[in-house]
């Protein structure tokens, strides 16, 4: 079984920890540990968090879960073959539907071309 993290999700984090950090390093520490915690649950049971249908198909067979005790939090992930993805860590005041909408200009070549 695994866990991995997307690029967004290390970068939501981040932000996340910055924040958290301003009420005491315990918060933040706390907060990880809910964090692993509930990862771990939704790892061995990738099928139990709620399903999300997001605009953007890119996201096939996304679920998430709110954090305990920081609920305030919803992790949005995707089961994998070996475990579970975690795409998104977001605060649920956010627009969470626009964050996942398809981009509205994408380019007309790929990057790099």
């Amino acid at each position: 079984m695994s866990i991995a993290y997307a690029g967004a999700a290390l970068v939501d984090l981040q932000q996340m920890e910055d924040d958290l950090l301003r009420a005491g390093t315990h918060v933040l520490e706390l907060f990880h540990r809910r964090l692993a915690r509930s990862l771990t649950i939704y790892e061995r049971m990738p099928l139990s968090g709620q399903e999300f249908q997001p605009p953007n198909p890119l996201f096939p067979g996304l679920r998430f879960f709110y954090l305990r005790r920081y609920r305030s939090y919803g992790v949005f992930y995707q089961p994998t073959d070996d475990g579970i993805r975690a795409v998104r860590v977001l605060h649920t005041s956010r627009d969470i539907a626009a964050i996942f909408a398809p981009d509205p200009d994408p380019p007309l070549t790929p990057p790099g071309s």
